[in-house]
């Protein structure tokens, strides 16, 4: 039996391949997998039945739920490596907010009210998590001002996890 990849299968495959590595990037959460993966099963189903069936007008069918399938199932072992390089990228800039938010306080003995204070002096711009492509979420920023030697930073870290920094402990706590 020979089996023959058609050149537009091929392409139409890395066109899927490209958007879901898209969507991964953009939508780093746990949802994400289980969605393709129940759409990656049903599109196998739904392509092993079109196989079955033989009849002319399911051939183009078949071509684009098996780019599809197959696109979905190529895509699984860059996700794990694109949000453990986001989480990288954000934990960076976190630390950098850090560092210049205590910066400020050194400089004016309290810490700012909000993040855009440090723009353009202490940061060029205020840094948005590296959770998302086109929208990455920003970092969320507590401070009291009846304790204006206490600040918390947040961000969501995926998997219902929120990534919460305490000045009080300068530690870094997740919680769900």
């Amino acid at each position: 039996m020979k089996v023959s990849i058609r050149r537009d299968s091929l392409l139409l495959t890395g066109l899927f391949l490209v958007a879901l590595v898209y969507a991964q990037a953009e939508w780093s959460d746990w949802f994400l997998l289980l969605f393709q993966l129940l759409i990656g099963l049903g599109l196998a189903f739904v392509w092993f039945l079109l196989w079955l069936a033989w009849w002319p007008w399911a051939v183009p069918f078949r071509r684009v739920t098996g780019a599809l399938t197959v696109a979905i199932f190529l895509s699984w072992p860059l996700l794990l490596p694109i949000w453990h390089w986001q989480e990288q990228r954000t934990q960076h800039r976190a630390a950098r907010i850090v560092q210049q938010l205590d910066a400020y306080r050194r400089a004016h003995g309290h810490y700012p009210d909000s993040l855009a204070q440090l723009a353009p002096h202490y940061l060029p711009q205020v840094p948005t998590t590296a959770q998302g492509v086109l929208h990455p979420p920003a970092f969320t920023y507590w401070h009291w001002p009846e304790r204006p030697a206490e600040f918390a930073l947040s961000y969501y870290a995926g998997f219902w996890v929120d990534a919460t920094f305490s000045s009080q402990t300068r530690q870094w706590q997740y919680a769900d």
